[in-house]
């Protein structure tokens, strides 16, 4: 079956010497690439002479690496009678892989988180207004964790708690 790059969210047809300056780059994730760009199963010593081409590592070597690297799990699977590698395009693991190796874009765009905007913060002898406690509990039960008592000793000797916002 011919495999088609754009078919599992590439953006262009995905040559492996894109995917070598990632840092999940390895020889399994390399081997997925290089049958996505190829659109066909791979033997692999074939798979180990691309490797080659690309700059990746020597083809003995690669060869090697590539037959410790279990190359036989999805979304990668062996057609026993041609001893090649295939590719299933319907795996979810496809686009995920392509994701990680920065050759397919998000599917959703991030999000930009704004901080709010906040004024100077009181100084601990001040008392806290109801509108800093209104603001400290509208996240619910998680902001107590922003929340601390601290304890004043006065000349008079007599010990006052006062509740402040942590910076």
């Amino acid at each position: 079956m011919q495999l088609d790059s754009r078919r599992v969210g590439c953006r262009h047809n995905c040559p492996v010497e894109d995917a070598l300056s990632s840092t999940d780059a390895n020889y399994y994730s390399l081997l997925l690439v290089s049958l996505l760009e190829h659109g066909a199963p791979m033997t692999l010593p074939q798979v180990a002479a691309r490797f080659d081409a690309a700059g990746v590592a020597p083809a003995p070597d690669a060869l090697a690496s590539l037959k410790r690297c279990k190359p036989g799990r999805a979304p990668i699977y062996r057609d026993g009678d041609a001893y090649a590698y295939a590719l299933d395009p319907h795996d979810d693991e496809v686009s995920f892989w392509l994701f990680r190796l920065g050759l397919r874009p998000p599917r959703v765009a991030p999000l930009q988180a704004v901080p709010p905007a906040r004024g100077p913060l009181p100084s601990s002898n001040q008392p806290l207004t109801m509108a800093a406690l209104d603001e400290a509990w509208r996240d619910g039960p998680n902001a107590l964790r922003c929340l601390s008592w601290i304890r004043t000793t006065p000349s008079s000797g007599m010990q006052r708690w006062w509740l402040s916002v942590a910076g």
